[in-house]
């Protein structure tokens, strides 16, 4: 009995540098221009395409970057290892080989549930997905 009590104790010990880091922990988020690298939607992995690059940056509940054609803003909440994204607009410019993209990306955003960020790079995971950026200027 007594083993098994040590076992219970020691296994949780050790979920929590394993599975407790998975997501929602790590540095910094806010004030800093976030770049998207990388998406997956619908378990395909995408580049992102397109003259102008995908932007996001968080600063006080609020956020705002470009979504490859346009503009967008928002609000944000996080608790605990939840990221909760919600009430995004965006200015209504067409971009015909980037609108799709754009689409998924404003899906991925507003489905958020989680993140990582970790040294320069922020992942956000989606319902259906997970957006990677890196840090920049």
């Amino acid at each position: 009995m007594k083993q098994i009590i040590i076992l219970i104790f020691v296994s949780a010990f050790l979920m929590q540098f394993t599975c407790g880091k998975t997501k929602g922990e790590g540095g910094p988020l806010e004030e800093i221009n976030w770049h998207l690298a990388e998406y997956t939607f619908q378990k395909q992995k995408h580049i992102p395409i397109g003259k102008e690059d995908i932007t996001l940056r968080l600063e006080g509940n609020q956020l705002n970057g470009h979504g490859g054609c346009n503009r967008y803003f928002g609000s944000y909440s996080i608790a605990g290892v939840t990221l909760s994204i919600s009430s995004i607009g965006a200015t209504e410019m067409a971009c015909p080989v980037v609108m799709q993209q754009e689409q998924n990306f404003f899906y991925l955003l507003e489905n958020a549930r989680a993140y990582t960020s970790i040294n320069s790079t922020l992942t956000i995971f989606s319902k259906k997905g997970q957006l990677v950026f890196k840090s920049g200027p």
